[in-house]
């Protein structure tokens, strides 16, 4: 465990996140102990990284949230006003991105089975 003085020169950062709790101090005596606490990530979170991580556009993300929830591509053509013409472009383009080849293994890749 480090001690409060090997903190001396790091910037300054108190927080409070819904996956963890840190507190750092910079200059003179660190007022207390560096201390982080991690908990489980909520899934939505890590599905927005994820999503951010593999560069989606919104309306990537729009299609992929109804193709995870199992609608075919005109349903999502219908509740995104598009074609499913458009909707098969924009499966294209998250299979690319994702590295996947199937909706199958786009909805297993994203919820991680």
């Amino acid at each position: 465990m480090r001690n409060s003085s090997s903190l001396v020169g790091m910037p300054r950062c108190l927080g409070r996140h819904r996956a963890a709790s840190f507190v750092m101090s910079s200059g003179g005596q660190c007022p207390a102990p560096l201390a982080v606490t991690m908990h489980p990530a909520p899934a939505a979170d890590v599905a927005e990284v994820l999503l951010l991580a593999y560069g989606l556009t919104p309306r990537e993300r729009d299609v992929l949230a109804r193709v995870v929830a199992g609608l075919p591509s005109r349903a999502i053509a219908m509740e995104l006003h598009i074609t499913a013409a458009t909707v098969q472009d924009h499966l294209k383009s998250v299979f690319a991105k994702t590295g996947v080849r199937s909706r199958r293994e786009l909805v297993a890749t994203m919820l991680d089975l």
